[in-house]
Order: structure tokens, then sequence, then C-alpha cells
């Protein structure tokens, strides 16, 4: 199997992200994860079948996947909930949203030469209107709604993101955020300040997974960084 470039795992914390993520997110005894960058779930679909026990909620920014995430989330009932079609960001408004032909890499920041190296999967295929909200105004929180933990997957974006979650921020008990160590958007804020904003509100690394490397070069691009936070170090 080795020599066939096959490799046989035992799932664990230390083989399996999906995971560890649950195992971290037990021991924050987080409730409510808010999963912002969905696409067509499959975050949260992982989460879920990794053996989550709580509530996801999911937010969409591109109609036609949203249509999709809809439906496939509908036999999931009150566990697992769609916010109506909108993108998030820093503030109420209107905006511009580039949809690429893949999909997944679309962005309200404009994809920029090499992003564009990529080939046909990260071309923008149509610039798009689309509600921009805040998350704060988006998601309120009830008394279901316990600790709440942040995915962001929003290309480029998470930094508007975070500040339009300034009131939800306290109830946060941790984030998972996309981290680029070279630009592919116009504009992007880079892993090291991103890192470095992170830690100013208040959250420690806990977690990383590569998600996407140069394929000439193999050098890692993209990556997914899990923080919690650091005055609640869990026992």
């Amino acid at each position: 199997m080795y020599r066939a470039g096959l490799q046989r795992r035992r799932s664990t914390l230390d083989s399996r992200a999906d995971l560890r993520l649950v195992h971290h997110l037990a021991v924050h005894r987080v409730s409510t994860v808010l999963d912002v960058g969905a696409n067509r779930g499959q975050f949260a679909g992982e989460l879920l079948r990794a053996g989550f026990p709580g509530r996801v909620v999911s937010f969409e920014a591109i109609p036609e996947v949203h249509r999709q995430l809809t439906q496939a989330t509908a036999a999931c009932g009150d566990r697992w909930h769609v916010a109506p079609c909108c993108a998030l960001g820093d503030r109420t408004d209107e905006a511009w949203f580039h949809v690429t032909n893949n999909l997944v890499s679309s962005s309200l920041l404009v994809p920029n030469e090499r992003s564009r190296a990529f080939g046909e999967a990260l071309r923008e295929r149509e610039i798009i209107a689309v509600d921009l909200r805040r998350l704060d105004e988006m998601f309120v929180p009830d008394a279901n709604t316990g600790a709440i933990f942040l995915k962001i997957d929003v290309q480029g974006a998470e930094p508007l993101v975070l500040e339009g979650a300034a009131r939800l921020l306290p109830g946060v008990q941790g984030l998972l955020l996309e981290m680029t160590v070279a630009p592919l958007y116009d504009g992007q804020m880079l892993a090291d300040e991103l890192h470095a904003l992170a830690m100013s509100l208040g959250f420690g690394l806990w977690d990383q997974r590569p998600v996407l490397r140069d394929p000439r070069t193999a050098r890692l691009l993209q990556y997914d960084a899990v923080y919690f936070r650091t005055t609640a170090e869990a026992s």
C-alpha cells in the first residue's frame, strides 16, 4: 500500500482534524457553532458526522449555493439552521461579490494574479450584488445558545466579519479562521496580522490544518487556525 501511494492510519485525535475539533468544542462546552462562509455545508456536515451534539447556524452569500445548502440541511431539523442569504461584513449595506468558477473561492475581495494562476477553477465567473450584513445583527443569542464557536472562511474578508461580530464576541469561546500566507485577493490581511488580531481579542492558538498549496511548488498558501479563549483554559 505504501509503494502504491496509500497509507493506512487509525482514526485518532492526532490523525483527524474533525475529531480534534469536536473534542475541543466539548472541552470548552460549546453549544452553538456559527458557520460563516458555509458554501454547500461541507464544514458543518463534517462536524456533525464527527459527533458534535450541538447546533449549527450556517451563513452563505451566493443565492444558488444558498438554495443547495438549505436543501441539504432540511433533514437535520433544529440542529442545523441556514440564515437568510447574505454576505457578512463590517456594516449593513449592499456590496459586490466576486463569484469564482469553483464557487468556494468567491469573495467580497477581488482575486489577484496569484489566485488566477490556479487555472479556471479560481477565475472570476461573475460579479453579483449581495446584501451585506453584520453578524451581530443576523444572529442574536437566546437562552439556549450557550458558548459560541465562530468559524469564518470567507476568502480574505475574515477581519470584516470579526468587526461586524463585535457585540457577539464576549460570548464567543473559540474561532476558526482561514489564514493565508501569500495574498490571493487584493487587500487581503495575511496570516501573521490576522493571528495578531485574534490574540488581541483574547484568543490563543489551539490547532492548525493545511488547506491549500501551490500546485507548482507545494508551498502552503492557506491553512485553518483554531483558537480558544486564553482566559478560560479548560481542565
